[in-house]
């Protein structure tokens, strides 16, 4: 499962009513549970999300699609109520993910995510957790600007810039490639970069699941 943008609010409007239509003649279907889940988690009732996830996770606790939505759910209401707990719950439910199918690089991502709200400071363990991410998911932007700005900070100069150097010179350019010459400069300096961590689950805009 790699980290992968959904459409904007305003593209998503009619999908939404046409997934919600469908699953309200079938509102015991798992597969109809999933759809309004997955709809309400990104464009609609995070409660509701909840809901129909604590459902899915009754049929199928050990599904790790269903896992990790279930901690998009928890992060993204952890944003907006500020609830260390509920990023807590969503860091296992990440974890979980993971342990049920060890190509989630997206699950150890958010993982990381949490464990960055809960604790405010990028520890060694989470710098490993996101290299073994991009391990799995080189070719995935945010995931590689996020592991080579931890291994900045944590002056592992040489490992940042083999993560760098593919998106600098990235043949089209654009706004992640000047993000990874700027971060490749730092690491080559060996000076400390500001840390962002792209792609958070609490953007409203070009969200990512």
């Amino acid at each position: 499962a790699y980290l992968r943008a959904v459409p904007l609010r305003t593209e998503a409007v009619q999908t939404v009513k046409l997934v919600q239509q469908g699953a309200a003649r079938h509102p015991d279907d798992p597969f109809a549970l999933r759809a309004t889940a997955w709809a309400e988690l990104w464009y609609g009732d995070l409660a509701e999300a909840r809901t129909r996830l604590d459902a899915l996770l009754k049929c199928a606790p050990n599904d790790p699609d269903i896992r990790h939505m279930s901690g998009l759910c928890d992060v993204r209401m952890a944003y907006k109520s500020n609830d260390s707990q509920l990023f807590l719950r969503a860091r296992g439910e990440f974890a979980a993910a993971h342990r049920l199918d060890e190509s989630r690089a997206v699950s150890l991502f958010r993982y990381v995510e949490c464990d960055l709200q809960l604790e405010k400071t990028m520890t060694p363990h989470m710098v490993d957790v996101l290299v073994t991410a991009y391990r799995i998911a080189p070719q995935v932007d945010p995931i590689a600007l996020v592991s080579a700005q931890a291994l900045i900070q944590h002056k592992r100069w040489d490992e940042a810039a083999f993560i760098l150097r593919p998106l600098a010179s990235a043949p089209h350019g654009g706004l992640n490639a000047d993000r990874a010459k700027s971060f490749l400069q730092a690491a080559k300096t060996k000076e400390q970069a500001s840390f962002a961590f792209f792609a958070a689950a609490n953007r409203l805009d070009h969200e990512y699941e």
